[in-house]
């Protein structure tokens, strides 16, 4: 039994008046995108993942 931290990208690219949309460089797609860094904390047994609590992270600088 393990806890899992995933950091993944949620994506809201057809957005423009999104509160805290920040702009964000994906390293395996090799682009820009707009939305949220999701930060999620699991427990798995190797079989199954249960999450138990996310938050969704962005800048609060303005990036053009």
């Amino acid at each position: 039994m393990v806890f899992i931290v995933d950091d993944s990208m949620y994506e809201r690219n057809r957005s423009k008046a999104v509160k805290l949309l920040a702009k964000f460089w994906d390293h395996a797609k090799g682009c820009y995108y707009h939305g949220y860094r999701m930060l999620t904390l699991g427990w798995s047994d190797g079989h199954s993942f249960v999450p138990v609590d996310f938050s969704l992270l962005s800048s609060s600088k303005k990036k053009s």
